[in-house]
């Protein structure tokens, strides 16, 4: 083989493998001191599957540089067992749970259809119709909306009839007009014995961590819910994101920076009250952060997360911009035993709602 060729194959296979292990490590880095590492993450499946087929490809055709994609595969791969689930046969329960057990989803529910201030009448359905045909003891709901106003869709009413929930919280995080609620929301089907709503400092029109002690039987189990800092996209920006604007996806990419400082600070402030809570503990919510990230790892710390335990694949749960984004989750504490766990891909929503079963 020429030298030429040579020397191509092997500037081609370090650009991959420095790649890879950029976008698997860079993201550990705190995104509010180093901007850059907030995004790096994103690009981590693109590099891995470049670095597995230029693998094969050495393999099959010159095993000289094979080497190269091979030590950064496998540098690679703890944070590949952060974002890839191995349980393609775990069971999927239906029906009431067993005796013991609870039921928990977690589902960013979009403000329930509401789009400039107007209800999508279909989209609300279609949530609605989801909550019945899928029953869970606990609800857990970040971006909840709902509306005092009786000409107006009063969501609490609606969800607690077709969840057959009997006890419910909602923070009323942002309130409009004196009647337009919105914030999150934990609806359950057990006692809640007392709730809070722990501010995030993240801003007026951000939604904080919410707090609620459940009696289930002899046990008490604390469920949190929250909703991070997100980058707040408009439809345009989604459009951006899936084109080759150059200018419209340096604006995303601004806006995304402005995020990760702020995201940071709400985890730290989660991590600290999940963390120091006594007896069981479930933390739910919309981290918008992707598994390899700084923010996953410490809102996460010692906690299982229940897709990686009972879970298959990537778990995508948000997939407008990439099908490979996992930002909703579920957390328990060590103590905890995850039976099983779901993503409902299947639905039309921006973000899918997500479901465990779980044993204390």
């Amino acid at each position: 083989m020429k030298l030429w060729m040579h020397r191509c194959l092997l500037l081609i296979n370090v650009l991959i493998a420095t790649g890879l292990l950029a976008t698997a490590f860079l993201p550990y880095i705190n995104p509010s001191k180093s901007w850059i590492c907030g995004f790096a993450g994103f690009f981590f499946p693109v590099f891995g599957l470049l670095a597995v087929l230029s693998l094969i490809v050495h393999l099959i055709f010159y095993r000289g540089y094979a080497w190269i994609p091979f030590i950064a595969l496998l540098a690679s791969v703890p944070p590949f067992l952060a974002s890839f689930a191995f349980h393609p046969f775990a069971a999927k329960t239906s029906g009431e749970p067993a005796a013991g057990q609870i039921r928990i989803m977690s589902f960013n529910c979009s403000s329930m259809g509401l789009k400039d201030y107007k209800i999508d009448e279909p989209q609300r359905n279609r949530i609605l119709q989801m909550i019945r045909e899928n029953p869970v003891d606990v609800l857990c709901l970040q971006e909840f909306y709902t509306n005092d106003d009786p000409t107006k869709s009063h969501h609490l009413d609606s969800i607690m009839k077709y969840g057959g929930f009997r006890y419910v919280y909602q923070t009323k995080d942002l309130t409009r007009w004196n009647t337009w609620h919105f914030g999150l929301a934990l609806f359950s089907k057990y006692p809640i014995l007392d709730t809070a709503k722990i501010l995030t400092g993240a801003g007026p029109e951000s939604e904080n961590l919410l707090k609620a002690r459940i009696r289930f039987g002899q046990e008490t189990l604390t469920i949190f819910n929250t909703h991070l800092y997100s980058y707040s996209f408009d439809r345009s920006n989604y459009q951006t994101a899936n084109s080759e604007q150059l200018h419209g996806i340096r604006g995303l990419i601004r806006k995304m920076k402005a995020t990760f400082s702020g995201r940071v600070q709400q985890a730290m402030i989660v991590k600290e009250n999940v963390h120091n809570s006594d007896g069981p503990t479930i933390l739910c919510g919309d981290l918008n952060a992707i598994p390899n990230s700084f923010v996953y790892k410490s809102v996460k710390g010692d906690f299982q997360d229940a897709f990686l335990k009972k879970g298959f694949g990537w778990g995508t749960t948000f997939h407008t911009i990439s099908p490979f984004l996992r930002i909703d989750y579920i957390f328990c504490n060590p103590g905890i035993r995850v039976q099983d766990f779901r993503v409902l891909h299947h639905l039309p929503f921006e973000h899918y709602p997500i479901i465990t079963t779980i044993e204390l």
